[in-house]
């Protein structure tokens, strides 16, 4: 099944996911998505910017690989 390319927050999220938990340790789901978003929020429009021209790519590669999608 051809899955739909992430987006720049799901990036980040996969990015900063580990550096949280290593920085807090473990916790719940919901805690964790809060912090995530508290951090994608509170980023530079740089780092945001970073993260979604990796999205963008993605995007475009996955267009080419799979046009009718």
């Amino acid at each position: 099944e051809v899955k739909k390319p992430m987006n720049s927050f799901f990036r980040y999220k996969q990015y900063i996911r580990p550096r949280l938990s290593e920085k807090y340790g473990k916790m719940s789901n919901g805690e964790m998505s809060k912090r995530i978003t508290y951090c994608w929020k509170n980023e530079t429009p740089e780092i945001k910017k970073y993260f979604r021209d990796l999205a963008k790519k993605s995007f475009e590669e996955h267009k080419l690989k799979y046009p009718d999608f």
